[in-house]
């Protein structure tokens, strides 16, 4: 085999594995890929001179930024591409919600901290034992609190 043809199968492989990173993402077989294309250019250099390595250097740069703009704006309209993305919105009537909800009716409730909350820990609120947070403040075994706010699943609690 001539080294041109060794350096066009390095550049079609590395190319190739490239384009299959999009698509098994991970980094390896991208890594693989530009180590392919990196030996090209490297055999390149050293049987044709710096101008010929040069030029297929910058030609890998270009064609990998084609290939990668080209899966950005085509991958999308695709059936495969509308299988992997996520196209619709997660709305509460689907199913889909926070657990923001969950803890609402806290607000403002008073409690005790059953641990030392620096910021976090446990307490004692409604009954229920709970995790919660304070704002930055340490806060005592055995000391009552106030739940401020709940964010997402973090109950923010203050010293009464």
């Amino acid at each position: 085999m001539s080294i041109l043809m060794m350096i066009v199968l390095l550049l079609i492989l590395g190319l190739l594995f490239v384009f299959l990173e999009l698509f098994v993402p991970g980094g390896i077989i991208g890594f693989i890929g530009a180590a392919l294309m990196i030996a090209a250019t490297v055999l390149c250099f050293n049987e044709y001179g710096p101008a010929t390595g040069m030029a297929v250097f910058l030609l890998c740069c270009v064609v990998v930024s084609i290939v990668v703009i080209l899966f950005i704006k085509v991958l999308p309209h695709t059936t495969e591409g509308k299988w992997i993305i996520m196209s619709h919105t997660l709305v509460k009537a689907k199913g889909s919600h926070s657990e923001t909800e969950r803890h609402q009716h806290l607000i403002g409730q008073e409690g005790y901290s059953e641990s030392e909350l620096r910021p976090a820990g446990i307490a004692l609120i409604g009954g229920e034992r709970l995790d919660v947070v304070t704002e930055g403040d340490y806060i005592d075994e055995n000391t009552r609190i106030r739940v401020l706010r709940v964010d997402g699943n973090r109950i923010v609690v203050d010293r009464v």
